[in-house]
């Protein structure tokens, strides 16, 4: 991991803004980190993973959403799990749609389902807050059921000392000055030139990262249907 303040100073230094004694002077700790965060939030909508756990929440009872307080969106609900994170039923996904609003059994308005023998088959997030979900069926009153989360949280970079993943670090430096030089250029077409090639750099670092991640789920995806074939 590094540290978000270390990366400001080494931007720095390839800006030539490092003068002993004159440190930051044509460009501003301030405004660098300004382009920091730009690029961190950017980075981390494209490479979720980097900035995705697992969280343990106690879900609520009764048929509305439950807010994933600390995420910024739930990817998804593993499934229903022990209060200590073990999984016990897998659920499905639905669509946020009336169609799978639980209105119970044919016979009773509400779920007849307690105790034990309440089991939820899937569940939906919001499709306009993606920090909800809901449970299908939901619990049932006076009953506490825990669930697994994927949990994407969105980096703000507004700590200098916090730290980012070693891996975007390349991309954010190249975004930094590709900001730096474009806000700089005062119609140079030179450093401007030079703006734009950091900012493709900055796009084909990206492109990487995503490739291998595709290459990735491929490889597991193939895996997965292999041993589904041996299992045969």
């Amino acid at each position: 991991m590094a540290v978000i303040a270390d990366i400001i100073r080494e931007v720095s230094l390839d800006l030539n803004d490092q003068e002993p004694g004159h440190e930051y002077v044509r460009w501003p700790f301030v405004q660098l980190h300004s382009y920091l965060r730009e690029g961190l939030i950017d980075v981390s909508y494209r490479l979720k993973d980097l900035f995705t756990s697992s969280v343990v929440i106690e879900v609520e009872s009764g048929e509305y959403w439950q807010k994933a307080c600390t995420c910024t969106k739930v990817l998804r609900v593993v499934g229903l799990s022990t209060p200590q994170g073990r999984i016990t039923r897998r659920l499905r996904r639905y669509l946020d749609t009336d169609e799978f609003i639980w209105v119970g059994a044919p016979e009773a308005p509400c779920p007849v389902q307690r105790g034990k023998d309440y089991l939820p088959h899937g569940y939906s997030i919001n499709a306009e807050d993606h920090s909800r979900f809901r449970l299908i069926p939901p619990v049932p009153y006076g009953e506490k059921r825990h669930v697994v989360i994927e949990c994407y949280r969105q980096p703000t970079g507004n700590d200098k000392h916090s730290s980012v993943p070693d891996e975007i670090v390349p991309m954010l430096k190249q975004w930094m000055l590709y900001r730096a030089m474009m806000v700089d250029s005062e119609n140079n077409a030179a450093i401007v030139s030079v703006g734009k090639q950091h900012q493709e750099t900055y796009f084909q670092l990206l492109k990487l990262a995503l490739a291998d991640r595709e290459e990735e789920d491929k490889q597991n995806a193939d895996l997965r249907t292999l041993q589904k074939g041996s299992s045969q």
